[in-house]
């Protein structure tokens, strides 16, 4: 009986080692694909962060741009606003002008000698179609080429050559 006893445990211990050492296999084969998976993981946030940093890269180039494009649509508001208050000074100092010159001519007018369709000397009653036409007159607008050619011949410094003012 004893024999049996001994043989039977040398039986469960064999067994026992069997699954102690089938175990051992399965544990270190879940280490090495954890390790595997471990070492994939890795290669794959490298990815990710050399991506993120090209893009990184192209936002900053974009704004670089943006703030390029924007200062120059800026610069060049502002050169049309100044181009843009020019012309209104023209159109005023011209409207002025017409009017002027319109009751001068109608002044003139009033020493003329009666013959030659003048009015009586002193009259004012010439003088006032005139000044109701020139508030009720709307100025006209110079062309572009001629607001460009006055503002070139403006510009014009003594000390650069004068360049040719382009119509737009």
């Amino acid at each position: 009986m004893v024999a049996e006893e001994v043989r039977s445990l040398a039986l469960r211990s064999k067994e026992d080692a069997n699954k102690t050492e089938e175990l051992i296999r399965q544990s270190v084969k879940e280490a090495g694909e954890g390790e595997s998976t471990a070492h994939h993981v890795g290669e794959q946030l490298a990815v990710i962060s050399t991506s993120v940093s090209k893009a990184s890269d192209i936002v900053a180039e974009i704004a670089v741009s943006a703030r390029e494009r924007v200062s120059k649509a800026v610069s060049q508001v502002g050169q049309v606003t100044q181009q843009n208050a020019a012309n209104s000074e023209e159109s005023s100092s011209a409207a002025e002008l017409s009017g002027q010159s319109e009751e001068l001519a109608a002044m003139v007018q009033t020493f003329a000698p009666a013959g030659r369709g003048g009015a009586a000397p002193n009259s004012r009653a010439a003088l006032k179609p005139a000044r109701k036409q020139r508030l009720l007159a709307a100025p006209a607008a110079p062309s572009r080429s001629e607001t460009g050619r006055r503002l070139a011949r403006r510009t014009r410094s003594p000390w650069t050559t004068p360049v040719p003012s382009k119509d737009f």
